[in-house]
Formats: structure tokens, C-alpha cells, sequence
């Protein structure tokens, strides 16, 4: 079988942004091992995110990768093969759709084998969330938003890549994105000019203030 050719697979959405990674990872290291070192075990696909349903959604109840960056091996590949998750789809929100069937089928298709997933998101290390009393992760709220990943925004550094279309993490998004490229074509970040009044504002008591952070994610205004 043709796919038994390479040990592991990694799925990226055309929306996303990224790979972004910090200074300080080893100079040899590869941004995939991001997905393919957490692939062990019973660990058969990993996602920069995961999100666990609410009974009410279509989708049903529990923990499911959302698919615009995620990896798995030869057996987890086989068995979403064997489910039908790549299956060609037109209707995107419907029952038998691209959400609910192909994305949210990867998860549900590997836990019918008895297969367990994992995630780049440090709120979670190790679970099995085979185990139901995980399913409340996050109160069943898609983290992958504005504002709702436990209270704040995924970062770039954490997942390595973002749902840019849905304008998520920026302005880290933007700003990393310009220096990266400018880097890659060999172009300076070091120049500027004096910015007096915001120099002024970086020593200010008002520059250090909680209230700045904590408004920026509080989308439904509950503070």
C-alpha cells in the first residue's frame, strides 16, 4: 500500500499561517517533530488544537481535533482511510459534512479503534481522553477563537501554526510573519528610528498596568 511509505503524515489547512517557532530550538531541530515526537504509543494523530463538544452539536459529545494542522502514522492513516474520513464532501455544515464526518471523524474514527490522540496546546499534557472525565475540557468551547482559550488567545510559539483566516492571534500573526520574511530574504530588522512618546509610555507606571491584557480577551465583557 502506497501510504506505507512514510511513517507519519501531517494535514495543513490552506487558511492557516505559520510555522512559527522561538530562537532558542536547537539549530538541527525540524518543526515537524512538533507532531511526529508525540506520536507514540496509542497516540495515533496529534493537532495544534482540540476542542470537546457540548452534547448539542452535531459532532457529538467529546474531544475532537480540529483539523487545520494535525499528523498521524501509518495505523492512524489507515484507520481514518478505513472510516471513509477522506472522503469527498459538498455540503460543509450538515450532518453527513465536512465538519461533522471528515474533521470531526478523525478523532471519533481513531477512538473507535481504541486510539487515543494528542495536542499542542499546553493546557493539556498526557490525557487520555479516551477517559470521559476529560470531556469538559476547555467547558466545551472551541479554543481556536478570539478570546476563548481559557480566557486568552492561542499563541503562534504554542501551536506553531493559526487559523489566520479567523484573524486569530494577531497581531502576533502579522508582525512575526514580517519580520520572518524579511529575515528569509536577508533583509535587516534592527533599523528604526527614535520613538519618543512611545519610549515615554514603556517607562510609565500606565504602561504597566493588568487592565491593557485583560480587556483584550474579555470577549463577552464579564469583568
Amino acid at each position: 500500500m502506497r501510504y506505507r511509505r512514510y511513517k507519519y503524515y501531517i494535514f495543513l489547512n490552506s487558511s492557516i499561517k505559520g510555522p512559527f517557532w522561538p530562537n532558542y530550538m536547537p539549530p538541527r531541530w525540524q518543526w515537524t517533530q512538533a507532531y511526529t515526537d508525540l506520536l507514540r504509543g496509542d497516540v495515533k494523530a496529534v493537532g495544534s488544537s482540540l476542542v470537546c463538544l457540548p452534547e448539542v452539536d452535531a459532532g457529538g459529545y467529546g474531544p475532537k481535533l480540529e483539523s487545520w494542522a494535525f499528523s498521524v502514522d501509518q495505523d492512524g492513516l489507515e484507520a481514518l482511510l478505513r472510516e471513509g474520513v477522506f472522503h469527498l464532501r459538498t455540503c460543509k455544515l450538515c450532518d453527513e459534512g465536512v465538519v461533522v464526518k471528515g474533521e470531526y471523524g478523525l478523532t471519533n474514527s481513531l477512538m473507535k479503534y481504541g486510539y487515543n490522540v494528542d495536542t499542542l496546546m499546553s493546557m493539556y499534557r498526557g490525557v487520555d481522553w479516551r477517559d470521559r472525565r476529560h470531556w469538559r475540557c476547555n467547558n466545551n468551547v472551541h479554543p481556536s477563537r478570539h478570546g476563548t482559550y481559557g480566557g486568552i488567545t492561542m499563541h503562534p510559539y504554542e501551536t506553531l501554526f493559526l487559523k489566520a483566516s479567523w484573524h486569530v492571534g494577531e497581531p502576533f500573526l502579522q508582525t512575526y510573519s514580517t519580520w520572518m520574511l524579511k529575515q528569509a530574504a536577508g533583509k535587516d530588522t534592527t533599523s528604526g528610528i527614535f520613538d519618543e512618546p512611545m519610549y515615554r509610555y514603556a517607562i510609565s507606571p500606565e504602561a504597566q498596568e493588568s487592565h491593557h491584557v485583560s480587556t483584550c480577551y474579555d470577549v463577552l465583557h464579564r469583568q
